[in-house]
């Protein structure tokens, strides 16, 4: 034995932080449910190793199962039993025990069935990603999302991004549906009807349209083309168009798109019949006042678009711009007289309505009764009061063209966010301070001239309205409180019956005007059949939209496409050129509201609260029951039950007794997957068909590095901070937050991270010097030549079979064993190298 001293020159120490990549995907969408990605619990595995057998409890089974009566005795119980029969024989031949058995004969049966038997389970195991929904009753999932929200995020809050129980107050409208194709659920009549009281969206001597649009969709009629989708139609005034352009995509869809403006008279054609050259005059109708951009728009992609003209600036000639290049109105129209681009000064009356997302087709006076309260109609303040819009008159409601479906059949394919219509021309919208933020900012200070403004940010107010309590019931509307909503869904729905309804009102505020647009066929009745055994999910999602009926109404008892569609209109936005401003909020009658406030009691009105959406107040204490007639008198209708009378507190909210929203979606990622952490930055999830969009809208989601999960569709740069939910590296938690994004992945999850693993080796180098280690103090040890060779015959060795590694105070703290003694003799020279990973 020999001691070496060893010091910091001995030490070899490496550190590897390894990245592997995951994906993981899990589908329903087959009747076979697909899931690759898993990641096995036992990081080594063996093919060979098989179940071990316990006799006593396979030949219990077994007899269980025959006293039970069970005509289909288990073949696992007697399987297992038969091999352990068969080892047993075999134990006692090789005990020579006196009997029947014999050695030879018992091992080859038990050879035999061997081969079937079941391999050890533990190999077999794998660990998914579990995804779920916050539950109706409180269960273990209940806890996990209460242990999220109020442990994981405040102790992760001083280290990442939006890290509470809200997300950001930065959406856009989103636009969808084909007009013509077989099959379409989607009402394609939709669309939003701002009430153009005292003409405030009427065209003056100059005037200034702006918004950002995506054309992210494109799909094909069923006629094999494209239809025009309108952005922005007032009748007899202006009408501004998404057409497609030259380029197509694999698919035969176009990937580039163009800008189509009418004016005046030329408005009221059906952009979907114009070619885009100027006709001139054809069939006594003004149609060469009719441009388009020279600039594409690229599928996908955020376009700024601004139409803009004035009497006196630029010759009257008018342009075009998307982003910053500019087309003038028309290249052999040098100007536009007043006269034609303002009716007013040829007296003709302006429309009762300003459309977005569609067109409108039909005469002024129908465009007015789609404004009108209709006192005949069944609810106690008529239809249009029960929708929360200012009527304009009286008299007939929804013409006719509206339920035959010609009245608006150009439905937008497109997202758009932060419409803003300004009576003044801004120098070519780019020209000066003014007109660069125009583009890229929301107005701040500076609200002057502006007539339209449709952000669309959330504002916790709305006008007295009918709301939906269940599929059954909805508020009494006589202007109550009831009757409004301050919440981005509709809490009774979700709380008390489970539902998934956005309160869409709350998004399409025209800040300009402090005034709600009339929501065309994105809304519902209540059920008045008798069903049995429906859920607020059947109510809300399983639709029988008619495609030749452009309304709500159908031959099933359940509501038209309408609902689903009212879901989806509002979406995450991903524009990440553009920066908004929440001045509008801060400064309006509800900026001490709850809803912008975080969890510390700042406001910030770029959040929206998912916390203390109901009143606590309203819930009895320790009451959380279920069954017996005292909890079914106070809660009444339930997920379960959605067709009795409400009760005076909601079912769900008082089985948990959880006020924060419910609409998220919880993924919980094993560490089997991740090793330390999941690496920031490289986290991506999509859902590529949006549960109830019939396959329109795909959303991916990623991390920005810091905690937040943000959208990321756009091939334009992205809105990274705009907060969807939070990821928590270290615990492996994904929380979607966003009630707009429903049920999201719950149909398929695709994946993809990377994880962090250190992997630390420390190498000891032990130098074993000439004529060290040449001796033993073992009591058997004999020097003997290393070889019989004549060479050597003056040589002693000695067999190093292994090294202890010493403290201080010679405690050996590492051993190693050789699997080989090495042979050393006075002259060799050498260094042993020990490797320990960890």
């Amino acid at each position: 034995m020999s001691f070496v001293k060893i010091d910091r020159n001995n030490f070899e120490i490496i550190s590897l932080l390894l990245k592997p990549n995951v994906h993981f995907v899990s589908s329903s969408y087959d009747t076979d449910f697909v899931v690759t990605g898993s990641q096995y619990v036992a990081p080594v595995r063996s093919k060979c190793i098989k179940q071990v057998i316990d006799l006593e409890a396979s030949f219990n089974n077994l007899v269980a199962d025959v006293a039970d009566g069970d005509s289909n005795v288990s073949k696992y119980n007697i399987d297992n039993f038969v091999r352990a029969v068969s080892l047993h024989e075999a134990q006692t031949a090789a005990r020579g025990v006196p009997g029947e058995y014999t050695l030879t004969g018992s091992l080859t049966r038990y050879l035999d069935l061997i081969d079937d038997a079941p391999k050890d389970v533990r190999f077999d195991k794998k660990i998914d990603v579990f995804r779920f929904d916050p539950p109706f009753k409180y269960t273990k999932n209940s806890t996990v999302k209460n242990v999220i929200r109020n442990v994981m995020m405040p102790e992760h809050r001083h280290r990442y991004e939006n890290c509470g129980f809200w997300y950001s107050n930065y959406n856009s409208l989103n636009f969808f549906g084909v007009s013509g194709s077989d099959g379409q659920v989607i009402p394609t009549g939709s669309c939003l009807i701002y009430p153009n009281v005292d003409n405030c969206y009427g065209l003056e001597t100059e005037f200034s349209l702006n918004f950002w649009i995506n054309p992210r969709y494109s799909k094909l009629t069923d006629r094999g083309d494209y239809r025009a989708g309108t952005i922005y139609h007032m009748p007899t005034q202006m009408s501004v168009s998404l057409v497609s352009g030259s380029d197509v995509d694999i698919y035969g869809e176009p990937e580039s798109f163009k800008i189509l403006l009418q004016m005046s008279a030329s408005s009221d054609i059906e952009p979907s019949t114009i070619g885009l050259s100027p006709l001139g005059m054809v069939g006594g109708v003004q149609r060469d006042l009719i441009f388009s951009s020279s600039t594409p728009l690229k599928k996908n992609h955020w376009h700024h678009v601004c139409v803009q003209w004035s009497a006196t600036s630029n010759n009257r000639t008018g342009s075009i711009f998307i982003d910053e290049n500019e087309t003038y109105f028309a290249y052999n129209q040098p100007t536009i007289g007043s006269s034609s681009a303002v009716p007013e000064s040829l007296s003709r009356p302006s429309p009762a309505g300003l459309i977005i997302g569609n067109f409108y087709h039909g005469s002024l006076a129908d465009n007015a009764k789609l404004l009108h309260l209709n006192v005949t109609a069944s609810a106690a303040n008529g239809q249009i009061a029960s929708e929360g819009v200012t009527p304009l008159g009286t008299g007939n409601f929804n013409p006719a063209g509206v339920h035959t479906g010609s009245m608006f059949t150009h439905p937008l394919q497109a997202e758009v966010h932060d419409i803003r219509l300004y009576s003044k021309y801004y120098d070519r919208g780019y020209g000066n301070t003014f007109g660069a933020k125009l583009r890229f900012e929301s107005p701040k200070d500076d609200l002057s001239n502006l007539r339209l403004w449709v952000p669309p940010y959330f504002f916790p107010d709305t006008p007295t309205r009918e709301v939906l309590l269940t599929p059954f019931q909805k508020s009494p509307g006589n202007g109550n409180a009831a009757d409004r909503t301050a919440d981005p869904f509709n809490v009774q729905f979700s709380f008390g019956v489970g539902g998934k309804l956005i309160n869409l009102e709350n998004f399409v505020r025209d800040f300009a005007q402090s005034r709600n647009p009339r929501l065309l066929f994105l809304s519902a009745s209540v059920l008045t059949s008798s069903i049995e055994n429906i859920t607020a999910d059947q109510f809300v999602y399983e639709s029988h939209f008619d495609p030749n009926f452009g309304g709500e109404i159908d031959a099933s008892p359940f509501p038209s496409g309408s609902l689903i569609k009212r879901n989806m209109t509002i979406l995450p936005c991903d524009n990440g050129l553009f920066t908004p401003h929440y001045d509008i909020l801060e400064k309006s009658y509800m900026s001490a509201s709850e809803l912008f406030k975080k969890s510390n009691g700042v406001s910030d009105y770029s959040i929206i609260s998912l916390e203390r959406l109901i009143p606590t107040a309203s819930l009895y204490p320790g009451l959380i029951f279920e069954g017996g007639s005292i909890f079914d008198d106070i809660v009444g209708t339930a997920p379960e039950n959605p067709g009795v009378a409400p009760g005076s507190v909601l079912t769900i909210a008082q089985r948990t007794k959880d006020v924060s929203s419910n609409e998220i979606s919880i993924f919980d990622i094993s560490n089997l997957y991740y090793g330390n952490k999941i690496h920031p930055g490289s986290f991506e999830i999509k859902d590529a068909n949006l549960t109830g969009s019939q396959g329109n809208i795909s959303i991916t989601l990623k991390d920005n590095g810091r905690g937040n999960i943000y959208r990321a569709d756009a091939l334009t740069k992205h809105a990274e901070w705009n907060s969807v939910g939070n990821i928590l590296y270290e615990e492996g938690i994904v929380v979607i937050k966003s009630p707009h994004l429903l049920y999201f992945c719950k149909d398929k999850t695709d994946m993809k991270f990377k994880g962090e693993q250190n992997i630390h080796t420390m190498i000891v180098n032990i130098p074993a010097n000439e004529w060290n280690f040449t001796s033993s103090s073992n009591v058997t040890y004999q020097a003997i030549t290393p070889t019989t060779g004549a060479n050597d015959s003056n040589l002693k060795s000695i067999y190093i079979t292994g090294v202890n590694i010493h403290d201080d105070n010679f405690n050996i703290i590492a051993k190693a064993n050789f699997a080989q003694p090495i042979v050393k003799t006075q002259e060799d020279e050498f260094v042993i190298r020990l490797k320990q990973d960890f």
